[in-house]
């Protein structure tokens, strides 16, 4: 299967909200590293994950989009005006909502709720049953509807090893099983689970199957520009996954040739 693009979270995010993000790596957003990033790209480079209230993040996020770069807000403490004006300026996604940016709270709404409440972004969730309890599934449903929300794995280089600690690329330690990954003190440490597992959990959340549908396919696609993937209509790529009736992968075709199950 052909690759869709690259979606760089790191090393633009706040290390207050860096979750599992080696802190030493971090660092605010400059121009000309950005450059060379989507240049060593060549065209790959499709979503870049930052915190607009670094020094220089608003300008990221204008630099980014003129290079035709999706930008996402995320791993970040901005509040809800920094949240808008990085919207403003051209970002068009949340990463991984809720997760590792600030609690929405009533004199202080943050990203989470500037991101809810503007047509523009897309709403990124890891429906695993860990991230996200399904009351806030159904919510994030209820307020940016089926064409804004996008399920994702947040899968990293370790997920699919067998249960029990191992390493992530750059050394940071974590425990896998069956309930995801997570750091030896039991933090979350990213998502193990495939987008299969993902519309199973937004319809136990009260998610419409053709809604939880669209979050794994139409959705991430209509956001990434892949006008060819995402549906099933004349024209598009011949990509599809086959799903049980308890949503579970029965087949997998790419451009049109079984490479999972089938006949």
């Amino acid at each position: 299967m052909a690759l869709a693009g690259i979606h760089l979270e790191g090393p633009f995010i706040n290390p207050a909200a860096s979750g599992v993000h080696r802190r030493a790596d971090l660092r605010p957003p400059v121009r000309g590293e950005l450059t060379r990033l989507h240049d060593a790209a060549r065209g790959a480079l499709r979503v870049v994950t930052l915190a607009p209230e670094l020094p220089g993040g608003l300008a990221a996020v204008e630099h980014l989009t003129g290079l035709g770069v999706t930008v996402s807000v995320g791993h970040s403490t901005a509040d809800f005006a920094q949240a808008a004006a990085a919207f403003d300026a051209g970002a068009r996604r949340v990463t991984h909502c809720f997760n590792a940016l600030p609690p929405v709270r009533g004199r202080e709404p943050g990203a989470v709720l500037a991101a809810l409440l503007d047509d523009r972004v897309g709403i990124e969730v890891i429906a695993d049953g860990r991230h996200l309890a399904a009351p806030v599934l159904d919510l994030v449903h209820r307020v940016a509807g089926p064409a804004r929300v996008i399920a994702v794995s947040d899968g990293s280089d370790v997920a699919g090893l067998p249960d029990g600690p191992a390493r992530r690329w750059e050394g940071t330690e974590v425990v896998l099983s069956a309930e995801g990954i997570s750091t030896p003190d039991g933090g979350l440490a990213g998502g193990a689970h495939a987008l299969d597992r993902a519309v199973a959990t937004l319809c136990a959340a009260g998610v419409p199957l053709p809604d939880a549908l669209a979050a794994a396919s139409s959705a991430p696609a209509h956001h990434h520009g892949l006008h060819t993937k995402g549906r099933l209509e004349p024209g598009c790529d011949a990509d599809v996954v086959v799903l049980t009736p308890a949503l579970r992968v029965a087949a997998t075709i790419a451009a049109g040739r079984y490479i999972h199950g089938g006949p």
